[in-house]
């Protein structure tokens, strides 16, 4: 099975391409923890990975900013969003003019 980190969607280069002194980054297998929904989910993710999540504030949250295409790719993570409160979920532009125009009145 190839080596892809789930978040970054990177391949892990395979050590025979690598030059003297070079050290392939390696898949690291985590437990992440998602507050939101109070559950865990087991990944295969690399260092930048887990950055990226690190950065976007938990995994929940990390979900919650991809577009459903890149949703799509993975089913893991659209069980997942699927999952998430609805204050999470972006609202689609046809619901914020809605809201926008409900405001104005």
């Amino acid at each position: 099975m190839a080596q892809i980190c789930e978040i970054t969607r990177k391949r892990v280069p395979h050590t025979h391409n690598l030059g003297e002194g070079e050290q392939a980054d390696k898949l690291l297998k985590r437990k992440i923890e998602i507050k939101e929904i109070k559950d865990a989910v087991r990944l295969k993710v690399s260092k930048q990975g887990l950055e990226r999540i690190k950065q976007a504030g938990g995994l929940g949250k990390w979900i919650s900013q991809q577009s459903e295409e890149q949703l799509k790719n993975n089913p893991k993570f659209k069980k997942l969003y699927d999952r998430l409160p609805e204050s999470m979920k972006p609202k689609k532009q046809e619901e914020e003019k809605a809201e926008e125009a409900e405001a104005k009145e």
